[in-house]
């Protein structure tokens, strides 16, 4: 009896039919288009062709401190100041009109309490279904953060610069007493020192530093580094560097005529030149040059660098000296940029530039290291900023006649103009490779007029079969 039963149940479950799945219709693009939007981190604005707002997602309603639909129908160029506008709206009109896209301008946007807050601006052209021009699409960003930890971040590389500066400042004290001061005196007779001891006391009433070089009465010759250090406390980074060549270049002017008397040219010659020889001093090469006394003649094969706040036109069909030139440069302590029209990579495996100079290729490639000839503006900026961060800074500027081709001769020289004011400001030297075949006599006439002139003669033992 039961199976009979479980039976007919099993054939009544058996018979009833299932319930078909629900089948999910499909939503409109325009609702996901929408939550997309309103789901973004960064401000999203949908506007007419005019500019006029549409849609303003949640996050560009907390930016500029507004809520719900307050925004729509302004347009907007009202949340960006004034001065600002006649910008925005050439850059509306370019987007309408031609479909350029905006990438990454900065503008300043106004929230609604009238407070102001940096904004990085992207936008783009929306199509209808028939291809044809129907909305903006504007994404903003506030980069308020950004700038903060951007400017904290220059601040502590200048505080560590300084630093660095002030201690330089201290190590090159060091080497000027340790390796030329003390040797000379070393080499004198001891009523000589004697001498040389009375002239430091007559000049510590205005050079702090021969305070702190101290001569006993055995005729020991000694640093007193509390007072050096004294000395440089007050001073600012660039002063201190400063204040020490100067300090030590009258110490010496002073003082070398007694030891002169003693030890004669030569042994002060040797000292001097042994002194660049060294490798722990190559660094301070340029500086080394600015202390050496008057009479004291190094020999040719101590490199003398170019002088700082000059610029130098180099003519030659190829720029093979400017490159020896240039490393020479390096070599004793200055700090390179290098722009050339051929690749970085060719650049430091023909020269050896790897790890002593920054090189930068002129080029219209859209590279990381690639600076376009066509923008004269961005080419300026960066140079200026490198000579501003160094001290003891070089540029070789190799590509000069693919400037005149691309921007006229003109234009370029106006370029070099600019340049030349930076490199004298900042006490840096320039060198210029110039193809006189390459030029007009007028231009070269005028370049000449600005500049100092190195001609070349021959090869410059150089081999030919190198390129740059």
């Amino acid at each position: 009896m039961w199976r009979r039963r479980l039976q007919a149940r099993e054939r009544r479950v058996r018979g009833m039919r299932r319930p078909k799945p629900t089948e999910e219709k499909p939503r409109p693009t325009a609702i996901y288009v929408t939550e997309i939007i309103e789901g973004m981190i960064d401000g999203v604005v949908i506007t007419d062709l005019e500019g006029r707002i549409i849609q303003m997602n949640k996050s560009s309603n907390e930016m500029f401190g507004y809520s719900g639909q307050e925004t729509t129908g302004k347009s907007v160029i009202e949340f960006i100041p004034e001065e600002e506008a006649p910008k925005a709206r050439e850059l509306v009109g370019k987007v309408a009109e031609t479909g350029e896209l905006v990438k990454n301008v900065e503008f300043t946007g106004i929230r609604r309490d009238w407070s102001r807050f940096p904004i990085l601006v992207n936008g783009s052209l929306l199509r209808d279904e028939e291809g044809e021009p129907s909305k903006l699409l504007i994404v903003y960003k506030d980069i308020a953060e950004l700038k903060r930890a951007e400017e904290a971040r220059v601040k502590l590389e200048l505080a560590h610069k300084e630093l660095t500066a002030l201690e330089r400042a201290r190590a090159f004290t060091l080497i000027l007493f340790k390796d030329v001061f003390k040797p000379l005196l070393n080499a004198c007779r001891p009523e000589t020192v004697a001498k040389v001891g009375d002239r430091l006391k007559e000049l510590s009433e205005r050079v702090p530093m021969a305070a702190g070089m101290e001569i006993a009465g055995d005729g020991s010759v000694n640093l007193d580094e509390d007072s050096i250090r004294e000395a440089l406390a007050d001073l600012s980074p660039g002063e201190g560097m400063g204040e020490v060549i100067s300090a030590f270049s009258e110490i010496m002017n002073a003082c070398y005529p007694l030891v002169r008397v003693d030890v004669g040219d030569q042994k002060a010659t040797e000292i001097f030149s042994n002194l660049f020889k060294k490798r722990r001093t190559a660094p301070y090469g340029p500086d080394l040059l600015k202390v050496v006394p008057d009479g004291v003649e190094l020999p040719d094969l101590v490199f003398k660098p170019l002088e700082p706040g000059r610029c130098y036109l180099v003519e030659e069909s190829k720029a093979y000296q400017s490159f020896s030139m240039f490393g020479d440069m390096l070599a004793y302590g200055f700090l390179g940029l290098c722009i050339s029209t051929t690749h970085p990579a060719d650049v430091k495996g023909e020269s050896g530039f790897v790890g002593k100079a920054t090189v930068l290729w002129l080029s219209k490639a859209e590279r990381d290291y690639a600076v376009s000839p066509s923008n004269l503006g961005i080419l300026r900026d960066r140079i200026s900023e490198f000579i501003s961060q160094n001290e003891n800074a070089v540029v070789l500027l190799n590509g000069l006649e693919y400037l005149i081709t691309t921007n006229g001769f003109d234009t370029t020289l106006k370029f070099i103009h600019d340049i030349r004011e930076v490199i004298t400001l900042n006490r840096s030297v320039l060198i210029l490779p110039a193809a006189p075949r390459a030029l007009e006599e007028r231009q070269l006439e005028l370049l000449e007029r600005y500049m100092e002139v190195i001609e070349v003669v021959g090869g410059g033992g150089i081999n030919d079969d190198k390129y740059y």
